[in-house]
């Protein structure tokens, strides 16, 4: 039943591709990892030992948060570019004529030693790391950048992305001007026309091909990493971030686009009183849909290079967005459209063409407060949604926890978020909810969650009727106490709201090679997906209830 659904909706090819059966994975930051060959964070080529151990789990998903450029903010969700990867993540190791550059600066290889002892710090130093990279691809560019601009590969890159130039051109115009702002910029740079930009590409030429080889070596190590995973029978899942920063190169070269009189954040709830300013400007969809969507259709199809699957971030917003007035408190802001039926036939217009866009499956964030009628809009799309198991109730005067078995098979069940308390911290914090969880699956509730407790938890998330069940890969470690910090508010990856330096910092406490050559959490791992009935018929699933 549920195939031929799919089978006529906008994704009935991506899912074909996918497959429509249980999904079962891990969730985390690439910049969390830690490799003997990491140079202070978490790179790209540090996936390829991951990848191999998922596939030897049974895990056939890896999701990844953001990997855009966000230049000295390490939120991956304030992009600097919709499209560019952060060259943070660059395996330097693996990079061309590596041994010529060493020949003609020797200073290299030392300065490679020096950023690899970073590694041991237990959040990631990112301004430290990012201005220490920076300094090491200048030189390393300065030896053999000219052998890179050469080689057959580059071109065609280049030729195949008409955006690079432009998002290079940004990045050296963010340097040469001295302000991250590009509203503070001389006139003549702020509001270029094209002879100007002819223009500064010339004179900035040698910075713009810089910069351009960046983003070759990033597409080229992604790109091996996604046939790497596609040969060991892993899923690789990125993060499309809804809104962009408006400090970005999207906003400064195609202003058309953007709503720059408002700044997106969220409505008072029971949360914040106050609502929520995000700072991101709104969209022109009319003129977006003007254009046949050719921004979002850029940017998929790049992406597309890199993962086969992707979490569609703030769905909600595609249907409507809080716009708060420049100036004004967020509580004063509004939703545009303003009427519900609008945004949602609005929304589901603009949803069912940019889906279609590129080969990825989408997967929806649809947490929070989501009406009925975006679920059905979203349904009739073929999106998946995401479910959370302790938020998971019933909509009544008791507000029961739903039962699991009868979530929507269109969906993503995990435990936590990378936005939201682990595991431990929400046992810590809510013992009354908690406990009734513990009631509700019929378990015995203990005040300090235990092993037994979290494994039963874990089953649960990849027992449930959902396809996709996907959770931090922290909340797996934690099996074992000498895997993740001894303070369980370290495991966290992001407090919403507040300007942390905690936050997006996270690094997992064990390197990559203690974990995987774990044995008991290996162990662990099969069991639970042994459990789970990995080899369970879609069939018998579609029969099951799945109303919510």
């Amino acid at each position: 039943m549920l195939h031929k659904t799919l089978s006529h909706t906008p994704l009935a090819t991506q899912w074909n591709t996918i497959g429509i059966c249980h999904h079962h994975g891990i969730d985390l930051p690439l910049g969390a990892l830690n490799t003997s060959s990491s140079c202070g964070i978490g790179e790209f080529l540090d996936l390829l030992p991951l990848i191999e151990w998922c596939s030897h789990i049974g895990f056939s998903v890896i999701q990844l948060l953001p990997l855009n450029d966000s230049g000295e903010d390490p939120s991956p969700y304030n992009g600097l570019s919709s499209i560019a990867l952060h060259y943070i993540y660059l395996s330097f190791h693996a990079l061309p004529f590596l041994e010529e550059a060493f020949h003609i600066e020797p200073s290299l290889p030392i300065l490679m030693k020096k950023l690899r002892t970073l590694n041991g710090t237990e959040r990631v130093q990112y301004r430290k790391v990012l201005e220490q990279k920076h300094a090491w691809l200048d030189l390393y560019y300065k030896a053999v950048g000219q052998n890179i601009l050469q080689l057959p590969e580059y071109l065609s890159f280049v030729q195949s992305n008409s955006w690079v130039q432009g998002y290079a051109l940004y990045k050296t115009l963010r340097t040469s001007v001295m302000s991250t702002e590009w509203e503070k910029w001389n006139l003549s740079i702020k509001n270029p026309s094209s002879v100007d930009l002819d223009a500064l590409c010339t004179l900035h030429a040698q910075s713009i091909s810089f910069y351009t080889v960046l983003q070759y070596l990033c597409y080229s190590q992604m790109k091996a990493v996604k046939a790497y995973a596609e040969k060991h029978k892993v899923f690789l899942k990125g993060d499309i971030p809804i809104l962009i920063s408006p400090d970005s190169a999207d906003v400064w070269l195609q202003r058309e686009l953007f709503d720059l009189s408002v700044a997106i954040g969220y409505p008072p709830d029971i949360f914040n009183a106050e609502g929520q300013l995000w700072g991101f400007p709104g969209f022109h969809w009319d003129v977006i849909k003007h254009q046949h969507y050719a921004w979002w259709k850029q940017r998929l199809e790049v992406n597309s290079n890199y993962y086969h699957i992707y979490r569609l971030d703030h769905v909600a917003g595609f249907y409507r967005l809080w716009q708060i007035p420049k100036g004004k408190k967020p509580k004063e802001g509004h939703y545009k459209p303003s009427t519900l039926k609008k945004a949602i036939q609005e929304g589901h217009e603009h949803l069912s063409q940019i889906i279609t866009l590129s080969p990825m499956l989408p997967i929806a964030e649809d947490l929070g407060n989501i009406p009925e009628e975006m679920f059905a809009s979203l349904r009739s799309l073929g999106i998946a949604g995401t479910k959370v198991l302790r938020w998971e109730r019933e909509q009544t005067g008791k507000r029961r926890f739903f039962p699991s078995d009868s979530y929507h098979p269109l969906s993503m069940s995990c435990v936590s978020t990378h936005d939201s308390d682990t595991l431990e911290l929400w046992w810590e914090k809510e013992p009354d909810d908690a406990r009734e969880f513990c009631l509700f699956h019929r378990w015995h509730y203990t005040k300090t969650l235990s092993k037994e407790l979290r494994l039963a938890i874990l089953q649960e998330s990849h027992s449930t009727s959902s396809l996709f069940h996907i959770n931090l890969f922290q909340e797996y470690l934690a099996l074992f106490p000498e895997l993740v910090h001894q303070d369980p508010s370290k495991e966290r990856i992001n407090i919403p709201g507040f300007i942390l330096p905690s936050n997006w910092t996270y690094r997992f406490r064990r390197d990559l090679s203690t974990i995987t050559n774990h044995y008991d959490l290996r162990y662990d791992l099969k069991t639970i997906l042994s459990h789970a009935g990995l080899t369970s018929a879609m069939e018998d699933l579609a029969k099951k209830p799945s109303a919510h």
